[in-house]
């Protein structure tokens, strides 16, 4: 009778155990995703930022070239187009913060443009693999 108390109770104990590391395996998965899919986009934003620059810098040159606008205007544009994405870079993130699902939000290290930017770089530079995602938190 105590066999099978105990084999009944390492039953369970082993049941149990299981259970949890593979909800803790799950959710270490789930995060690990949750980050690289992060990074993807964040990178992803970074190269649109990049192809607005460079457009801009074009419509810049096109101005300055053409004497029907001159250098004033051109200087003009460039400063109203630097505010435009300014705020354009704080509104896409924090609209990114927005979407995320409720259980996500209290993982996020950012909350703007520089520090979105410096979450980025801090993974892209050291080129760490996706175990360290889990570990920096």
């Amino acid at each position: 009778m105590t066999s099978w108390i105990i084999f009944v109770l390492g039953t369970l104990c082993g049941y149990m155990f299981s259970r949890a590391y593979t909800v803790l395996r799950g959710a270490s998965l789930d995060m690990k995703m949750f980050r690289v899919a992060e990074l993807y986009c964040l990178q992803m934003l970074t190269t649109c930022l990049e192809d607005r620059v460079f457009i801009k810098e074009v419509k810049y040159r096109v101005m300055r070239s053409n004497p029907e606008f001159g250098e004033n205007k051109a200087k003009i544009s460039k400063n109203e187009d630097e505010y435009s994405l300014s705020l354009w870079k704080d509104n896409v993130i924090r609209h990114m913060i927005s979407v995320y699902p409720p259980h996500y939000k209290g993982i996020i290290r950012y909350n703007d443009w520089k520090g979105a930017m410096a979450w980025l770089n801090y993974f892209t530079q050291k080129k760490v693999d996706n175990d360290s995602i889990i570990r920096y938190n």
